[in-house]
């Protein structure tokens, strides 16, 4: 009842708000571009290309019509929308986003149950996933991120269920999640799967680490996450496999390497195939971004190229610190060159300070509570922060990078306050 509950008020808020957020706000700010659109984003350029799809179908027909033209499959739904409603404007898309967001929270919501223990505290915990001002423009925009987090936290929710080793069900039933998650990603980041296999192989490691004594007593425990990671490696075999060049003019630089043969910045032989082959395709990403974008605002170390593995090893600590705690508090108040850009950087500030207070919550109860701790709590952090150290060794961009690991923005938030309202109950304050 509770999971039924929080949904239906998760899309009743997202519609609710982003009508008001494309109907009246945007349109009253000097950052509208028309349609109700934020200036200055991919979204604005989507809009444009699904209205001119949605034309064309009326034209031609259906079979004019593509998934993902040009590498961008919001450009596809949204057309199909327009088409189908004969409406082009992008608050038809506003119900795909409701509904992936409602997911998101949900999902969030039950991990945040795993570690309180508690459904009222549970419910207090997934506040910032209502009240964090850029999250209008994951629900309130036609963009990837929305189907990225949703991808990425339906396999989150497989490997934290497996840390808890309580229900032998969950372990087949839970690779639906990770099937779910993975094509929801594939379909606009097929380089994001290949992040989540690096992200998994984490886990795993970790969760072998701390259960080894289950192996032999629960094989289908073992099992499915072998399972898991084959069906992401899987996936990613047909996110790689030949493709039209993406010749889109909003196409992004990862979008681009998800399609093209890899480059040659990656000198060392293969001798651990699958390992190397991650790591090139990692190497060709960030060369992409380097060479694509060269004058975009937030740059950020864009004399840093990963040739082997001594350059990966050496950018680590580096991406380490860009993952957890960019954009830094020298980089708040700066002046922006796009539209609107100034206040996303005050936002983006206020959201990190709150990230920061929570990770200090999620510090003082694993120091106080030790081995008693819900595994949940660090198998998300570790799943999540891997994700983000993967993707803090291929942007070169700070604004991108941000989008790209809001999951542990909100992650970290939520388990964060849930982790200070634990401490507060325990000192008898709530």
């Amino acid at each position: 009842m509770t999971r039924l509950l929080v949904y239906t008020t998760v899309f009743a808020w997202v519609l609710g708000a982003g009508a008001f957020l494309q109907g009246v706000l945007l349109p009253a700010t000097p950052w509208h571009a028309g349609h109700g659109l934020l200036a200055g984003g991919d979204w604005v350029e989507f809009h444009s290309l699904a209205d001119a799809l949605a034309r064309t179908i009326a034209a031609e027909g259906w079979q004019a019509w593509e998934l993902s033209p040009g590498g961008q499959a919001p450009v596809g739904m949204a057309a199909a929308l327009y088409a189908l409603t004969g409406v082009h404007a992008p608050w038809v898309f506003l119900p795909v986003n409701a509904a992936l967001y409602a997911l998101i929270v949900c999902l969030l919501h039950e991990l945040a149950l795993a570690v309180t223990k508690d459904r009222r505290l549970a419910l207090l915990a997934i506040l910032p996933t209502l009240l964090f001002p850029s999250t209008v423009t994951i629900w309130g925009q036609i963009h990837k991120d929305v189907f990225a987090i949703a991808g990425t936290l339906l396999v989150l929710h497989f490997w934290w269920r497996h840390a808890q080793v309580n229900d032998d069900r969950f372990a087949a039933a839970g690779l639906t999640a990770v099937v779910s998650g993975a094509l929801l990603m594939w379909v606009v980041r097929p380089y994001g799967v290949k992040m989540m296999i690096l992200a998994s192989g984490c886990a795993m490691l970790a969760l072998l680490c701390v259960h080894r004594r289950m192996l032999l007593r629960r094989p289908r425990w073992l099992a499915s996450m072998l399972c898991a990671l084959l069906i992401l490696a899987g996936v990613e075999r047909v996110g790689t496999a030949p493709a039209e060049p993406v010749s889109s003019p909003v196409s992004s630089p990862v979008s681009s390497a998800a399609t093209t043969p890899p480059c040659a910045v990656w000198e060392p032989p293969l001798v651990f195939p699958v390992v190397d082959r991650l790591f090139a395709g990692l190497a060709c990403a960030r060369e992409l971004f380097r060479m694509s974008f060269p004058d975009a605002g937030s740059n950020i170390d864009l004399n840093v190229s990963l040739a082997d593995r001594t350059d990966l090893l050496l950018y680590l600590p580096r991406a380490v610190q860009l993952a957890l705690f960019a954009p830094f508090p020298s980089q708040w108040f700066t002046a922006s060159a796009s539209p609107g850009g100034t206040v996303m950087r005050l936002v983006a500030a206020a959201e990190m300070l709150f990230f920061y207070v929570a990770l200090a919550g999620i510090a003082l109860l694993m120091l106080t509570r030790g081995r008693h701790v819900s595994p949940a709590l660090w198998t998300a952090m570790l799943f999540t922060a891997s994700l983000a150290v993967v993707y803090a060794l291929v942007v070169t961009n700070l604004g991108t990078l941000y989008r790209m690991r809001f999951p542990l923005l909100l992650v970290g938030s939520v388990l964060g306050l849930a982790c200070w309202l634990v401490v507060l109950r325990a000192r008898r304050v709530l």
